[in-house]
């Protein structure tokens, strides 16, 4: 696990209500745990990642050749035995091989080498996602946008899209709470219309976490 500190005090509490967003149809009893599907974070979350630009193992990974990519990150791991960027090309093989767990296993190890490895971190999300722990995919992008702010535009409509879902608001309330860098922004975002990751009803679920918590500022 390799989430990071939360920074801040928290906010005075008490606060102010958002006006209730227009009511939409109830979600169905059973459905998939939230909408983002298996491997649609990596191009919502690092566009253009480009994965030739990182030497041979990840040319090799994206010309189709994961022998030639596992040998590599291999030599490489054998002079630079803490290469993040080698394990998460070795987890790479393992997930395109259908080795889950092997793979779980290796994107953990690169991601807590290289954490601004933001391929690795954004799998372990996706991960968390679908086995519906939320409170660590929380606590993931967290990470994320401490250690790369500047992909906030990228990441709050993605943020917003799994607000939707009461179970991640609420672990997403959890992480708020503690005042992140980020947190102004991503509830300035929520309510602007016309911004992308602008959603009446991810606001509305994310303030009555954060009010629930205890943890709404007057002015929000």
């Amino acid at each position: 696990h390799d989430a990071l500190p939360i920074y801040g005090q928290g906010r005075p509490r008490a606060g102010r209500a958002l006006a209730k967003p227009a009511r939409r149809a109830a979600p169905r009893a059973r459905r998939a745990p939230l909408q983002v599907r298996a491997g649609t974070l990596l191009q919502h979350l690092v566009p253009g990642h480009d994965a030739a630009r990182h030497g041979g193992g990840e040319a090799a990974l994206r010309s189709g050749n994961p022998g030639a990519a596992a040998a590599a990150a291999r030599q490489s791991l054998a002079v630079e035995p803490l290469d993040g960027e080698s394990f998460r090309q070795l987890a790479q093989v393992a997930e395109g091989a259908g080795r889950r767990d092997e793979a779980l296993r290796l994107y953990s190890i690169a991601s807590a080498r290289a954490p601004r490895d933001q391929v690795a971190r954004v799998w372990l999300i996706q991960h968390a996602v679908e086995a519906g722990d939320y409170r660590r995919a929380a606590s993931l992008i967290d990470g994320m946008l401490r250690l790369a702010p500047a992909r906030a535009p990228h990441v709050f409509p993605v943020l917003a899209q799994l607000s939707r879902d009461r179970r991640f608001a609420d672990e997403l309330a959890r992480v708020l709470a503690g005042d992140p860098p980020w947190r102004d922004g991503f509830l300035a975002t929520l309510r602007k219309p016309g911004r992308p990751g602008a959603d009446p009803v991810a606001a509305s679920r994310v303030i009555e976490a954060l009010r629930a918590q205890g943890a709404l500022a007057d002015d929000e």
